[in-house]
């Protein structure tokens, strides 16, 4: 979890970056942020975490989408796909 949301965080400033790749970059720095990866990957481990392990897929489901509604709109604002803020923002949390 650590290592996934670290790894979003540190490379958020080279997403959408189109120039050569290169491992000589500044890991922390000014624009290092939060994003919408990050809230997702928290949204799955709570869904997790609420259903329980033993959960049947109906269960596990409705918890995924529950927690995935709430953190979407509650993190990284502006961040999501069209589709997905369609999805968030269409039908109720």
């Amino acid at each position: 979890m650590y290592g996934a949301i670290l790894g979003d965080m540190i490379g958020a400033p080279y997403e959408f970056d189109q120039g050569g790749k290169t491992k000589k970059f500044v890991m922390f720095n000014d624009e290092i942020r939060f994003t919408d990866d990050s809230a997702m990957t928290l949204a799955i481990a709570k869904a997790i975490l609420r259903a329980g392990l033993d959960a049947d897929e109906q269960t596990m489901k409705a918890e995924i989408v529950s927690c995935m509604r709430d953190f979407g709109h509650r993190y990284a604002q502006g961040e999501y796909g069209g589709r997905f803020a369609k999805w968030r923002a269409g039908q109720p949390r």
